[in-house]
């Protein structure tokens, strides 16, 4: 299923219903998996479709971390709604949150110049990555992919930036697999 290729209009017709909302249509953010968009009530939906394949029992996603302790700065998220269409074997999963309306860092591509950010944004970053650190979690990353391991981290960070610095994963005993 590639959302870029095939009609989605039914679904957003009954995610419009369901949540009584009406979404901005063409400015629409559509991918491979997802479609995302405003709102009339100033708030974002993210819809996805997700082959039953890919489905493997993890759950959580943007309503678990919605529960997260600590000052993680995310948007807020408002509800969710989720169904099955067997025939086709997909499940399609539906999320409101908070719309934020600050402009990207760096929209695509790559960061090559300090974008001058203010040390509050570097605060609040450094607060909510300390706040994920203390958590833990059963959930794979990327389970499609290779698994993140303090190797791979080093050799992204030494690919991408073309320098070799010391890493060290924050807690030596949890790897995310």
């Amino acid at each position: 299923m590639d959302l870029r290729t095939q009609p989605w209009g039914d679904v957003v017709d009954r995610v419009e219903r369901c949540l009584d909302v009406r979404l901005d249509r063409t400015a629409a953010v559509v991918k491979r998996r997802s479609v995302g968009a405003s709102t009339d009530r100033d708030t974002w939906i993210r819809i996805e479709a997700r082959p039953f394949s890919k489905i493997n029992g993890q759950g959580g996603g943007v309503e678990g971390a919605a529960h997260l302790p600590g000052a993680v700065a995310k948007p807020e998220w408002y509800q969710g709604l989720s169904w099955q269409v067997s025939e086709q074997r997909v499940l399609w999963r539906v999320d409101e949150t908070e719309l934020v309306t600050a402009p990207p860092i760096k929209p695509g591509g790559v960061l090559r110049r300090d974008p001058g950010l203010a040390q509050a944004w570097w605060a609040t970053l450094g607060r909510s990555l300390g706040a994920l650190a203390a958590q833990t979690t059963t959930r794979v990353a990327t389970p499609h992919t290779d698994p993140i391991s303090q190797e791979r981290v080093t050799a992204t960070i030494e690919r991408v930036f073309r320098i070799g610095v010391p890493t060290v994963l924050l807690r030596r005993d949890h790897r995310c697999r």
